[in-house]
């Protein structure tokens, strides 16, 4: 997709970090980043499956110490200069990555505990799972309280919500008053019938182009 686009930008929605090595994973995404134009975000969470985590040898329950320690070191490989790490998960000595990401990669959190609220809000972004207005509203303000108490509120924040109750431009804005920064969605199932060709799924977005993009914008 990033080949035959300019304008796209894309997101993991949700990339489980503690599956991985970290060499790898930072390897991947900066590699993503530079066939893409600098236009890939990462959307992180820690997972639920233990047996998915134990299958892939990793430690269930410090997934989430494991991922906050990889996002550290994700974001000193990604600078291109040589670095080392000497951390409680993982160590290496002086090593340098390249192609490095031409432009910083946002990284966004996903989850709905505390603790992954809180994650999110040290980074630069967040993701939902479907919600709906007033639970997205209540879960925007939560982090806003997190960003205000590490000096953060005044930093660039985005917010890619699935809604399950807003589906028009009214709904939709309203969903930006309260600190949505972008709306997930599959636009071709908002209108009912068949999605199941190319042809109906063009329409789709043809239409949410319509009905929708171009009232929220204003155009």
């Amino acid at each position: 997709m990033a080949a035959v686009t300019s304008r796209l930008r894309f997101v993991t929605n949700i990339y489980v970090l503690a599956l991985r090595n970290p060499f790898l994973a930072a390897k991947a995404i900066a590699t993503a980043a530079a066939l893409s134009g600098e236009r890939v975000a990462l959307g992180v969470g820690v997972g639920w499956c233990k047996e998915e985590v134990e299958f892939a040898g990793q430690d269930f329950h410090t997934r989430g110490k494991r991922t906050d320690e990889m996002i550290d070191v994700l974001r000193k490989l990604w600078t291109g200069s040589y670095v080392e790490h000497a951390g409680r998960f993982y160590q290496f000595g002086r090593v340098r990555m390249l192609p490095a990401p031409g432009a910083t990669v946002p990284i966004y959190g996903g989850g709905l505990s505390e603790p992954a609220l809180r994650r999110a809000a040290r980074l630069d972004g967040w993701i939902s799972d479907l919600h709906t207005s007033a639970e997205l509203a209540e879960i925007a303000a939560t982090l806003r309280r997190y960003r205000a108490e590490i000096g953060r509120e005044g930093a660039p924040f985005d917010m890619v919500a699935a809604c399950v109750d807003a589906f028009d431009a009214d709904s939709i804005r309203r969903l930006g008053e309260a600190g949505v920064t972008h709306y997930a969605t599959a636009p071709w199932i908002l209108h009912g019938g068949s999605w199941d060709s190319l042809q109906h799924k063009r329409d789709g977005l043809r239409r949410f182009h319509d009905e929708v993009i171009t009232k929220v914008r204003g155009l």
